[in-house]
């Protein structure tokens, strides 16, 4: 077993996605397109590509490459097949929305994923480690809301009570992690964690801190 292969009995897995350059030709300026800057078009097309890897040995498990407008979330949902049970999923905060969230999670795996800082996670019961159980707001649920209020407010009357979240159970860990970069720069950021993972016996949110911050 690789260190810092697995935490928690899990498989640690990542994905994640960057920009590569590809070979100036006319075939890779039109299957991929070439992203613009000041003085117009950039001097090489781009691809946008996300790979799913190990944490532990950087094995590369699937890669998904696209234009470079390609969603980075669109790219992920396309490896959702190489997720399964035994598996602990990591991704920035870039990844988290309702739908790509409720389809790695059915695939088996367990996640744990940063959240924005402003995304709506109404606390539904505190654990004894800090952390909280709340709910992921299905869009759907957002916009009859927004609907029954401005149908109300239009009659006059006063506006529904907001409904509660019917999407899936998600622990949240809110931490501060500290850390050291490869050229020896010192950072230090809050971070909104969420998980499937929902025991804090089993795992505590100290160490789901420390697993995401490695």
């Amino acid at each position: 077993m690789t260190p810092r292969s697995h935490a928690f009995g899990l498989l640690l897995v990542a994905w994640d996605g960057t920009s590569l350059n590809l070979a100036d030709s006319p075939a890779n300026a039109e299957a991929f397109g070439r992203p613009s800057c000041k003085k117009g078009e950039a001097g090489y097309p781009q691809s946008r590509v996300v790979v799913l890897m190990t944490c532990g040995s950087r094995r590369i498990m699937d890669a998904v490459f696209g234009t470079h407008r390609a969603s980075e979330r669109a790219l992920a949902e396309q490896m959702l097949p190489a997720l399964k049970a035994g598996m602990l999923l990591l991704a920035d905060r870039g990844y988290p929305s309702y739908r790509l969230w409720c389809a790695a999670q059915a695939t088996g795996a367990d996640l744990l994923w940063r959240a924005a800082a402003d995304r709506h996670l109404p606390v539904q019961r505190v654990l004894p480690d800090g952390s909280y159980l709340s709910r992921l707001t299905n869009p759907a649920d957002s916009h009859r809301q927004a609907n029954r209020g401005g149908r109300s407010r239009e009659a006059g009357r006063v506006p529904p009570a907001p409904l509660q979240p019917r999407g899936p159970v998600v622990r949240v860990v809110e931490a501060v992690i500290t850390v050291c970069t490869s050229d020896g720069t010192i950072r230090t950021g809050h971070y909104r964690l969420i998980t499937t993972l929902l025991d804090p016996k089993s795992a505590p949110a100290r160490e789901l801190a420390a697993t995401y911050a490695r």
